[in-house]
Order: C-alpha cells, then sequence, then structure tokens
C-alpha cells in the first residue's frame, strides 16, 4: 500500500483509483495447494478510506474471496454482519473517521468471526481485550494481511452459519 493520502472528498470515490509507485507490478495472491488462500471465503471489508479500500478489495477478490462491503462506518459494517450471512472473517481498520472500529469487533468476537486490524497509528494503542489480535500498520505489506487472515480459523461451519 502506498503512503496514507489524506482527502479532501467525500468518501465515496467512485470511478477514483489511486496510484502509487509499483502499482503496476503484478500482484500474485497467496495460494494453499488447493487454490487461491481465500477461495469461497467471505470477507467483511471495514475501511473509511475509499482509496485504500478499493485495493484492498482488489487484493481480496484476487484471493479469491468474496468481498462483503466495504463498510465506510460502525453502523454500516455492524447491518452487515446482522444482514449477511456466513462471513468468514473480517479485515478491520481501527480508526472509522474518528471512531473506534471496537463495536464492530466485539459484535464479530461475540459471533464467533475472527478477525485481523489494520492501523495508521501505534499497533500497541489497540484495547487490551484485543491484543491477540493480528495488528498490521498501514500501509502493510498486502500479503502479510491476505496471510494472516489465511491462517486464521475461518468461521465457516455450518452451525455457526446457521446460528
Amino acid at each position: 500500500m502506498c503512503p496514507r493520502i489524506e482527502r479532501a472528498f467525500p468518501r465515496r470515490t467512485d470511478g477514483v483509483r489511486r496510484r502509487c509507485p509499483g502499482d503496476d507490478a503484478p500482484f500474485v495472491a497467496p495460494e494453499t495447494q488447493d487454490g487461491p488462500m481465500l477461495q469461497n471465503k467471505q470477507i467483511l471489508l471495514v475501511e473509511d478510506d475509499a482509496l485504500i479500500a478499493q485495493p484492498l478489495a482488489e487484493r481480496l477478490e484476487d484471493a479469491g474471496a468474496t468481498v462483503v462491503g466495504p463498510a465506510g462506518t460502525i453502523e454500516e459494517a455492524i447491518a452487515l454482519i446482522a444482514r449477511v450471512p456466513g462471513i468468514d472473517a473480517a479485515l478491520l481498520d481501527v480508526n472509522l473517521g474518528g471512531e473506534m472500529s471496537y463495536p464492530v469487533a466485539y459484535d464479530l468476537a461475540r459471533r464467533g468471526v475472527p478477525f485481523v486490524f489494520l492501523t495508521a497509528y501505534d499497533p500497541s494503542l489497540v484495547a487490551a481485550r484485543f491484543r491477540d489480535v493480528p495488528v498490521f500498520a498501514k500501509p502493510s505489506d498486502l500479503t502479510q494481511v491476505l496471510e494472516a487472515l489465511g491462517s486464521l480459523p475461518l468461521a465457516a461451519d455450518a452451525s455457526r452459519r446457521s446460528a
């Protein structure tokens, strides 16, 4: 990912794409011997910056995932969690427009859905309750983020989906 770009435009950026040095280099999504690492997995993406959310969504799709979202607010994320059955894992930005995403994290944890955090802040500032959750600094190597998502005990069993 590129250095953080501050936006001076609305949250939604229909048709706008960010460009960074190295963007032309091909991205090779991590794979397992069974195919793309996140094949057939529903991954909730919670990120309020469209210039970060778009490439994250593209990389998740490249790794075989179905992206749920992106959600840019706590309310949008919680609504998606309630509305979309079978979310297997989530990628959460810690700070959503000045609000901490912990209500989303608590909701996911209560439902048994694993997640990882992304943050532009010091990762040690993540709430103590979530010290065992993988935290990646922005910008981060997307391959490492995908590998972390792929290594989570994904919440894909039928009993959780029907809960």
